[in-house]
């Protein structure tokens, strides 16, 4: 991925760094996103069956209800697996583009939807500038590691148009991320989550618990939705590891 600028302040290192949770060379990286796209290429059937009834109408119509502007939207549904809210935005007239690592999910998704379905994981995004109103992270951004994460945030930033909005739902935690049934996860908190999509040039709109209507503690979701403030330079977040790792 090309660097948009070509120093690193030592004041944005230290940041980066203090946000890391667990330090990851660009193989160990590589390792962990292959391997969770893996696990879900072999379950790529099974997956889409058990998750097909699902609603998360509460998160599509919070994405929607914060776009400026006149539908129909341009929405990047990043990590849409097999294409259920890809198709729920096509019903309700918008114009989605669908992303996955998974080439299954991918083949899956356009043949359910006829949207364009573009095969890219997360530590490899390519993504066109000011291109998109709104962005869906529907349970997709807790599989990227946190040695990443700012530089994937930062790269949602850029494809938004200004004032675009970014919806994410993850399951929370308290700031740690391991390998989880051969995929991996980060699970962070709600003050960390917020540093780390503020720090990538993100204002909060509202956040929420989910599923609704339970006991927080048995609300083990995150959703959150944010407006686009500023444009943030991506930085090679992998060449700032802390030394010694």
């Amino acid at each position: 991925m090309p660097l948009l600028s070509s120093c690193v302040h030592s004041t944005q290192i230290n940041k980066f760094v203090s946000k890391i949770l667990r330090p990851l060379t660009s193989q160990e990286v590589d390792h962990h996103c292959r391997r969770t796209i893996d696990h879900y290429q072999r379950c790529a059937s099974a997956f889409r069956a058990g998750t097909a009834d699902h609603d998360v109408k509460q998160n599509i119509e919070s994405l929607i209800k914060h776009i400026r502007g006149r539908a129909p939207f341009r929405i990047l549904d990043l990590g849409c697996g097999p294409g259920r809210d890809l198709a729920t935005f096509v019903d309700l007239g918008h114009q989605p583009v669908g992303l996955d690592g998974c080439e299954a999910f991918v083949q899956m998704a356009n043949q359910l939807t006829g949207c364009p379905v573009w095969h890219q994981s997360f530590d490899c995004l390519q993504l066109p500038t000011a291109s998109f109103d709104g962005i869906f992270a529907n349970a997709s951004l807790f599989h990227v590691p946190s040695q990443i994460l700012d530089r994937v945030l930062r790269q949602l930033n850029i494809c938004l148009k200004s004032d675009g909005v970014l919806f994410a739902s993850n399951p929370r935690g308290p700031d740690i991320e391991r390998d989880e049934d051969d995929r991996y996860a980060t699970f962070l908190s709600l003050a960390t989550w917020q540093v780390f999509v503020q720090d990538a040039g993100f204002s909060e709109l509202e956040h929420y618990y989910r599923p609704p209507g339970k006991p927080r503690d048995q609300q083990p979701w995150l959703a959150s939705v944010w407006r686009k403030i500023s444009q943030i330079d991506v930085v090679d977040d992998l060449s700032i590891t802390p030394s010694g790792h």
